[in-house]
């Protein structure tokens, strides 16, 4: 059964990383049909809006609170009640989001001029039809968030994974055939968000059929344990998703073109970490979440110990390799589109930001922990903290060196967060040992990747790509070599833990 369930946290995870990676290609696609001009600026701005909304007040909260209710009710027997939920919890995440679409309906303009501050007044106006429509997709999203939680519940995986990869698709479409239009742009993006939550409602149907209806029986009104389960959630994953919207904020203060470069820059790093980096998240959340709720600190000290050996092979492997060969990548990209000036600029913005790469996968998998002991505040404050000296650090220091000097301080930030978390859970497998292991590894990674690296600087584009794929998977290797008696420690831990969830639901059921 630990199967089942090992393969749906993966599918999970692949869906996670084929949306992100779909995001990457639209912001390519865009920057190939636009450069880096103020229109895509507008552009990156336009599709943030919903994103922001979306990720700040939905995100993964809205299923912390829900998929636990959903599946305490089915275990119990009790499948109408948990549909019933299902319809309570839809028409009030419908209401409440209803709400800022409208507030951002009504003043477009404000809207504009709060997220983008450095834009002049006719750019600003160019966006206040396009706004007034895609503000509506947040609603969308939220309705999907709830199908999502519902089917994740049920079990079933793969429609809600490839929910970011409908989006995506379809903005793709819109964008090649409107060739950047903004008002095609938002149109395009509801028509996404639209597929996206009746391919969640056709399956939840198809699963459900009759029980749907029987579940309006009962009363409408979603109990207040999900709203207090909810805000904790949304307290959990903190203000770390609204940092990305503050750096396109002030990075709208600087030269034309600067948004999409910065957005450009910030979706490279998003890829790794999706595709890689934050599977080992995934999966072992509901292993930690286990072995903190029968007490056994010990296992889970030694769970969190393994998972953040792992996390920074596999960080360390795709964040250097992505330093050393991520500007040549960008050319072979975006060779097509801009001139070899404005390439070189990107191409070194690129290389700037993948030092975040394993700062970043490692604070994902940190917060991961506090989460699974149900310790919020942490990584509340640990967000507030982050977006505080953001604003102040990012605005003081892009004003003296742009661009460059705000992935600067973003990277710098993210590593400042990342020693702060590991400071924080020093108590619960970070010892001295796993620091030794952590720089054995690091130093085995940069002797076989850097001298490549250097050595591929202006060689052919392709050569370089070819090149970087061989030394992140020979670094890969080579790192885990001080880790080797970890892994199967750490597979064995998976597998009880899974158990664990197992034989509690089969008892309950």
């Amino acid at each position: 059964m630990w199967r089942r369930i090992f393969k749906a946290s993966l599918l999970v995870a692949l869906g996670v990383a084929v949306g992100r990676l779909s995001g990457f290609i639209r912001e390519l696609v865009l920057i190939d049909l636009l450069g880096l001009s103020r229109h895509t600026d507008i552009a990156v701005i336009l599709l943030s809006i919903p994103d922001m909304l979306t990720n700040f007040l939905v995100g993964g909260a809205l299923g912390a609170a829900l998929v636990p209710l959903f599946q305490s009710y089915r275990v119990s027997g009790r499948e109408v009640e948990a549909l019933a939920v299902f319809w309570q919890a839809t028409l009030s995440v419908l209401f409440f989001s209803l709400v800022p679409a409208c507030l951002v309906s009504l003043a477009p303009l404000a809207t504009a001029q709060a997220l983008a501050p450095g834009f002049d007044r006719e750019a600003l106006q160019s966006t206040t039809g396009p706004i007034r429509l895609i503000c509506w997709l947040f609603p969308l999203s939220a309705l999907a968030a709830v199908s999502t939680a519902w089917l994740q519940a049920r079990g079933r995986f793969a429609v809600a994974a490839l929910g970011t990869l409908i989006m995506n698709a379809t903005l793709i479409a819109v964008l090649l055939l409107s060739r950047g239009a903004l008002t095609a742009l938002a149109a395009g993006a509801l028509l996404g968000g639209g597929l996206r939550f009746l391919s969640q409602l056709g399956q939840l149907v198809v699963l459900e059929r009759i029980a749907l209806l029987r579940a309006l029986r009962f009363p409408w009104v979603l109990p207040g344990a999900v709203f207090r389960s909810y805000g904790k959630a949304v307290m959990g994953q903190g203000f770390l998703f609204l940092i990305p919207v503050a750096g396109r904020l002030l990075a709208s203060q600087l030269a034309v073109g600067d948004v999409a470069a910065y957005n450009y820059a910030s979706k490279m790093v998003e890829v790794p970490l999706g595709g890689v980096i934050t599977v080992l998240s995934v999966v072992l959340f509901p292993s930690l979440t286990e072995l903190f709720s029968r007490r056994d600190i010990q296992g889970a000290h030694r769970l969190l110990r393994q998972g953040i050996l792992i996390t920074w092979l596999l960080a360390m492997a795709s964040g250097v390799t992505l330093v050393m060969f991520g500007p040549g990548l960008t050319q072979l990209l975006l060779r097509r589109t801009l001139d070899p000036v404005e390439i070189q600029r990107i191409s070194w913005l690129v290389g700037l930001a993948m030092v975040s790469v394993p700062a970043r996968g490692l604070t994902s998998l940190l917060v991961v922990s506090m989460q699974s002991r149900a310790d919020y505040g942490t990584p509340l404050r640990l967000g507030l903290f982050s977006l505080l000296m953001f604003a102040g650090t990012g605005w003081l220091v892009s004003q003296a060196a742009g661009l460059t000097g705000l992935i600067l301080t973003t990277v710098v930030l993210d590593w400042l967060v990342t020693l702060i978390a590991l400071w924080l859970v020093r108590r619960e497998g970070v010892d001295g040992s796993l620091l030794v292991d952590m720089g054995k590894s690091a130093g085995i990674i940069l002797l076989i990747v850097v001298p490549p690296g250097l050595a591929a600087s202006g060689s052919d584009p392709v050569s370089a790509a070819i090149l970087a794929v061989v030394c992140g998977l020979v670094s890969l290797g080579g790192a885990a070599l001080p880790a080797y008696r970890t892994m199967p420690s750490l597979v064995r831990q998976l597998r009880r833990g899974l158990r664990g969830q197992d034989a509690g639901a089969d008892a309950e059921s």
